[in-house]
């Protein structure tokens, strides 16, 4: 088969910056399609006579799909349900992307939980988490581990409060847009990767936390009903991500095992195969 991969909005230059955070997506998608055996594209437009794997949908902002090209939707986006500060901003969120939605005939979903409340809404998706990969394996093992806290990502007050507290005692870096190999070098320098959800009810971060894996990035995560690998990775409730994150900071000999043990878990779940079970239900 011959597969497009286009990243919707990249001929936009507001989106241009923040669009590279799904370069990483296409790139195991790519490897996972040729691992089978398939042709692969990247671009930005969708083409004719291929299977187009639409990714960043929600920069269309509610427009429907052409109907005359064979498409999948990569949904990445979370939805949420039982948290009220979140409700108002994403009711209007939510109406525009199943507009998209339900112009495609195909959608892939890294959440079961995803899919079942697109379900719920009358939008049929199929289960396509995000898997392994040696050829993504991109961040120095043999850096000098300088910085005690990375975070990358939007902020707001509910991830200020546990990153300035943790500032207090440790060197903290935090980082907005930036994507790619300078993302990557400081990744390599970090002992410990922190993940806090930006509202209080949130789903398992596949996009990072799988990157992460593959390349035996050691992380504390704030805890999630959602879980996924927890025999292997740290979470922790919003209350006890300092502690947590200071526990590993003065056992630093638990990081290098707490990471490779994920790695180990993850390499077990190579992309090509996750790919193969979505494609044989289309």
């Amino acid at each position: 088969m011959k597969f497009n991969i286009v990243l919707v909005g990249t001929q936009k230059k507001k989106d241009l910056v923040h669009l590279k955070i799904l370069l990483d997506v296409s790139q195991i998608l790519q490897l996972g399609l040729e691992d089978l055996g398939h042709e692969v594209s990247l671009g930005s437009s969708l083409t004719k006579d291929t299977l187009n794997i639409i990714l960043g949908y929600h920069h269309l902002w509610g427009k429907r799909l052409p109907a005359d090209y064979d498409c999948i939707i990569y949904q990445l986006e979370q939805f949420y349900e039982n948290d009220e500060s979140a409700v108002d901003l994403l009711s209007n969120f939510k109406a525009e992307y199943h507009r998209t939605l339900r112009s495609c005939r195909y959608i892939w979903d890294f959440s079961k939980a995803n899919i079942e409340y697109l379900a719920n809404c009358g939008i049929k998706a199929t289960y396509k988490p995000i898997g392994f990969h040696p050829k993504m394996q991109r961040i120095k093992s043999d850096t000098k581990k300088d910085i005690d806290i990375l975070f990358y990502g939007s902020t707001n007050p509910r991830r200020l409060r546990i990153l300035n507290e943790l500032a207090k005692k440790h060197k903290v870096i935090r980082l907005f847009g930036v994507y790619g190999s300078e993302r990557d070098d400081y990744i390599s320098r970090a002992k410990i990767v922190l993940g806090v959800h930006f509202y209080q009810a949130m789903l398992f971060d596949e996009v990072r936390t799988t990157f992460l894996m593959n390349n035996s990035t050691f992380m504390v995560l704030e805890d999630t009903p959602h879980r996924k690998y927890d025999e292997v990775l740290v979470y922790a409730e919003y209350d006890k991500l300092i502690e947590t994150c200071e526990y590993y900071l003065e056992n630093e000999n638990l990081i290098s095992e707490k990471a490779a043990q994920a790695f180990h878990v993850f390499s077990r779940y190579p992309e090509s195969e996750f790919l193969k079970s979505a494609i044989e239900e289309l």
